[in-house]
């Protein structure tokens, strides 16, 4: 018995359709990771975003990653910048122009001089981010393109805006039959 388990478990971990519910006829996957460049990070970041709820008007998404600010510190040493944001995302419009409305949580840790210590500090901080976007995105394509604002509360104590523009590719998009 325990010998087809392990093969029931093989093929829902190897079948998408069957292990995450997709069928033929949806145009993008639940589950998509993007590669993204010159975002919130600068340098590029690595996302996983899956579809909670789809709508005729909106798609309702959480979203997940990593990115980097600086890769180097004041040494020049590797001891990169991260930002990790868990978001919520909101994504009005079916053609290929969107907006993208985005609330969340952002953990960032960075290496700053500290003269009280004689040397490297690092910093870590949790920062609530709202955010907004104009998306472009072919119907079934699997580039898009973003202009971002986002208002990040550092550290819960003082209002920063970010102005950015961003392309990423995402994986895991079907194209349409």
């Amino acid at each position: 018995m325990k010998k087809y388990l392990h093969y029931l478990v093989i093929v829902l971990l190897l079948h998408p359709s069957v292990s995450w519910g997709q069928t033929r006829d949806t145009v993008n996957f639940k589950h998509s990771i993007q590669i993204e460049g010159l975002g919130l990070g600068r340098y590029g970041s690595l996302s996983y975003r899956r579809m909670i709820k789809p709508g005729e008007v909106a798609n309702f998404y959480l979203k997940g990653g990593v990115s980097m600010i600086r890769v180097l510190n004041y040494e020049n040493k590797f001891k990169p910048d991260i930002i990790v944001p868990i978001m919520a995302e909101v994504v009005l419009g079916k053609k290929s122009h969107h907006l993208e409305l985005s609330a969340g949580q952002v953990f960032i840790t960075y290496s700053t001089f500290s003269v009280a210590k004689g040397g490297e500090d690092r910093e870590k901080e949790f920062s609530p981010v709202l955010g907004a976007a104009y998306l472009y995105q072919r119907p079934y394509g699997r580039w898009h393109h973003r202009l971002i604002i986002y208002s990040i509360l550092d550290d819960y104590e003082l209002q920063r805006k970010w102005i950015g523009a961003s392309t990423a590719y995402n994986f895991n998009f079907k194209r349409k039959k």
